[in-house]
């Protein structure tokens, strides 16, 4: 896959089995567009990572999807850190047709909980799954992970770490027809607070010619912490709206990014769901710099973020601290 739409821009990558060799390299012919697939025939059984050899011209750009009787069982998302030598999956191969695939794995994701459902694909066996630290390597004990299976299609990992990402593989074991190919792994990540305790924000993308923002793009800061970017995929069109979940009490700064080609075509309005909150650039106003801070506040958070902190009577020894 590209994100930009323009193919690879020389970039390529090697199919490596579990000896070091090569097996594929994929891309050359990626030239034009925002997907293309190559057909590969691997060992059934075989261990394989697909590593890139060649970063091309916009290495942040590019990914891919690892398709096997017609599930993906792993995904690689474009990434600005993807340099020479990424590891952009890891998969083993299996042709076991009496034993397919699951696919479709999601999620929703709570504060110390995540709740996963997925596709079981004809299967009517136990499916098991393993979750770790994000890079942990199945069934090697190289990272600390955990095993658990189920027999339905949905399922419920708890204990977890709030604000923490994880990687989970899922595998379905069909008895005397063997066992199916890995999905995954799977990156998910945890909330820095309950469900209960989301606001739904969106920000509404507006361009006066229609061709997308040519490379504006604008910046959320939660708590001071870089949080998302808006504007790379608006590519085409003269508008895009997209809705995201942040904390209660958190404190979203706007920043106006990267300004693109033609910042006089670009304006935007942030909004809460009952439009009390609003940030908004018009057009011909888009200029690089902050531009507002608003305090996501649709609930009562159930540990809200102290405010009005105060120092008074201050000694060389002792001081007077206040907050709300």
């Amino acid at each position: 896959t590209d994100s930009w739409g323009d193919g690879w821009n020389g970039a390529l990558v090697e199919v490596i089995n579990a000896q070091g060799g090569v097996e594929y390299e994929l891309g050359a012919n990626f030239l034009t567009g925002s997907s293309y697939t190559e057909t590969i025939s691997v060992c059934t059984g075989g261990s394989y990572t697909i590593v890139v050899s060649d970063a091309g011209s916009y290495p942040s750009e590019i990914g891919l999807n690892v398709v096997s009787g017609g599930a993906t069982i792993t995904t690689y998302t474009n990434s600005s850190s993807t340099t020479l030598g990424t590891q952009m999956a890891a998969f083993q191969a299996s042709c076991n047709t009496l034993c397919p695939n699951p696919k479709d794995l999601i999620y929703t994701a709570g504060k110390n909980d995540v709740n996963f459902s997925f596709n079981p694909n004809g299967n009517t066996g136990t499916f098991v799954y393993e979750w770790g630290p994000q890079g942990f390597v199945q069934a090697t004990g190289s990272m600390v992970s955990s095993t658990d299976s189920t027999t339905s299609s949905n399922f419920t990992i708890t204990g977890l770490s709030s604000n923490t990402c994880y990687d989970i593989i899922l595998i379905a074991d069909c008895g005397g027809n063997g066992t199916s190919d890995t999905l995954g792994p799977i990156s998910f990540c945890t909330n820095s607070c309950d469900t209960t305790d989301l606001c739904t924000y969106t920000m509404s993308m507006y361009d006066t010619f229609g061709d997308g923002w040519n490379g504006a793009t604008v910046d959320l800061y939660y708590n001071g912490a870089y949080g998302q970017t808006f504007g790379p995929a608006f590519t085409t069109g003269d508008s895009l709206i997209v809705d995201f979940e942040v904390c209660a009490g958190t404190e979203i700064a706007v920043v106006n990014a990267s300004q693109g080609t033609y910042p006089s075509e670009v304006y935007y309005t942030l909004s809460n769901v009952s439009g009390s909150q609003n940030v908004s650039v018009s057009a011909g106003n888009f200029n690089a710099g902050a531009v507002d801070t608003v305090m996501a506040n649709c609930v009562t958070p159930s540990c809200p973020t102290p405010t009005n902190v105060a120092v008074a009577n201050m000694g060389s020894t002792f001081a007077d601290i206040s907050w709300t």
